[in-house]
């Protein structure tokens, strides 16, 4: 397979894909004058600029990237779906080990009727979710899950206890109490959001059975019940209108069997586009611009489609948006001066920023530990919002996560869990002040300076991760005590400040495969199943 460059590079040969790297304008300065000429340069031109730009920041901070003199290359991904591009300045030592800054990243896709559909796996994507060509894909992907994934056949299983039924073409729904009928359905998992919406109660059961109006439910509930219908199913299963909201059995009783019902539905709608139920998730995507490059395969011409791929590294106060949740694990160093924060803000507690001392990381945390939680949404105020590496006036982290109470032993220091009838205890790294947290099953005493806190389990190392020598650096936790905030985006999610963080610890022989066990079953599924609780870290 052969890809061809822009005319600038005609005294370069065409290049085989595979290998691992394709040299491109160099010096990157002539990216400019090509640029108006071809798409591709005009491109990479922009992503390459916003990069430098970035680096030029981070210097003022202390930091020492090299800003001139780059070697640009091309990359292959290895499986077709795109190419990197990559950087190496020549100003850097001769000393130093060989090593390429991420400049760029674009995806490679086809039209559907593509000659290269079987090359390219990937497809240009349609403005809008609900026309026609996306329809036909997401069809065309339920056929294949059914037929080539070597699962058991699917077939109508039974009904959850109750179920919206859809009837009049979808402009009527219904609230039907299945009695164990059997039948295809889907599942919609959303996002509350901070207004409750329409809710199942003992008061609106009759009204909901009787039926409604489609168009009187929130908009992410019609846009579920509007795909559910186009793709020939009846039945769709929504939370806040299949269980009782103010009925505790029925919570409870239904709660239990959630697992069971997004297990056996046909598909899961995941509305992760919007961040309430009143948004709904199938407006208009924002319009991706494709540059047509010329492909030629076994003897056949046609065209793919590159589009360029947002480096997510976005700076927030000290920490990357790209992996925000494993940066989120720093400490103050175990042997370090104790530290505190400054007076004039300069951060959010969540960022090391915040606290004036030497930070360090665990050093158990590596590329091969599990996130246990979600980054929702987080925002950094800026003094001057042209500036990313400036002053920072406030800010906030949205996080879904599993939120634990511990407690205090008498004259132990350390911070006390019981969970599932699994004991473990943290040694918390106070970021600043110390706190003291209440007794077992007892409120804060005022007269003892005590507080209530919380902690949340942040990043993990799975079961293959040997850990013979105990839990040390396996488990990170962040402490938190609450606050009071003024977001009003999420004025219905309870604020947090943060005050320290620490590593499991397990105290018993067989303590540290029990923990492991209690990660994995219940704190990963509830990640994995997005059961979890809503944090805003200020």
């Amino acid at each position: 397979m052969t890809l061809f460059y822009c005319t600038v590079l005609d005294a370069v040969p065409p290049h085989e894909t595979q290998d691992p790297l394709v040299p491109f304008h160099t010096p990157p300065e002539s990216l400019p004058a090509s640029s108006g000429v071809c798409d591709l340069c005009y491109a990479i031109q922009k992503s390459y600029s916003k990069v430098i730009r970035s680096l030029q920041h981070a210097n003022e901070l202390d930091f020492s990237w090299p800003v001139s003199n780059y070697q640009l290359w091309l990359a292959n991904t290895g499986d077709n779906d795109g190419f990197l591009v990559l950087g190496r300045s020549t100003d850097e030592s001769p000393e130093s080990n060989t090593s390429y800054t991420l400049m760029g990243a674009f995806g490679l896709c086809v039209e559907n009727e593509s000659l290269l559909g079987s090359i390219f796996e990937g497809r240009k994507i349609p403005e809008s979710p609900v026309s026609s060509s996306a329809l036909e894909d997401i069809k065309r992907w339920v056929r294949r899950c059914a037929e080539q994934h070597g699962h058991p056949e699917p077939r109508p299983s039974r009904l959850p206890t109750r179920v919206v039924d859809i009837k009049d073409g979808g402009t009527e729904v219904a609230l039907l109490l299945s009695k164990n009928m059997t039948g295809e359905y889907a599942a919609l998992s959303h996002c509350w959001g901070p207004i409750q919406p329409m809710t199942l109660t003992r008061k609106t059961l009759e009204k909901l059975c009787g039926g409604i109006r489609t168009v009187d439910l929130p908009q992410t509930f019609q846009d579920a019940i509007w795909i559910t219908h186009q793709l020939g199913l009846r039945y769709l299963w929504i939370d806040t209108l299949c269980i009782l909201q103010d009925d505790h059995s029925d919570w409870v009783g239904e709660s239990a069997r959630m697992c069971n019902v997004y297990e056996n539905s046909t598909l899961t709608i995941a509305a992760t586009r919007s961040t309430g139920s009143s948004e709904g998730f199938l407006g208009n995507r924002v319009g991706r611009t494709y540059v047509p490059l010329p492909f030629r395969h076994n003897g056949t011409t046609s065209e793919a489609l590159a589009f360029d791929i947002p480096l997510n590294n976005r700076y927030l106060a000290g920490l990357w948006l790209e992996d925000l949740i494993q940066r989120l694990c720093w400490s103050i160093g175990r042997h370090a001066e104790p530290g505190f924060r400054p007076q004039v803000y300069r951060a959010p507690t969540w960022s090391w920023a915040s606290i004036e001392g030497d930070v360090d990381y665990p050093s158990g945390m590596s590329d091969s530990t599990t996130d246990l939680a979600l980054i929702q949404d987080v925002h950094i105020d800026l003094e001057s919002p042209n500036n990313v590496f400036g002053r920072v006036k406030s800010g906030y982290l949205h996080l879904r996560a599993t939120r634990l109470r511990p407690f205090t032993e008498p004259s132990q220091s350390a911070l006390f869990f019981c969970e599932y009838g699994v004991s473990f205890y943290v040694h918390p790294i106070w970021d600043a002040e110390s706190y003291l947290a209440p007794a077992e099953g007892k409120l804060p005493d005022p007269t003892r300076n005590e507080t209530e806190l919380f902690a949340v389990p942040l990043n993990w190392k799975p079961r293959d991760i040997d850990f013979s020598s105990g839990l040390e650096g396996m488990l990170f936790f962040l402490i938190l005590k609450r606050a009071k905030h003024d977001v009003r985006a999420h004025a219905a999610v309870p604020g947090f400040q943060r005050v320290g963080s620490g590593i499991g610890q397990d105290g018993t022989e067989n303590g540290a495969s029990e923990i492991m066990a209690l990660v994995e079953s219940k704190w990963a599924v509830a990640r994995e199943l997005g059961e979890l609780e809503d944090m805003l870290i200020l």
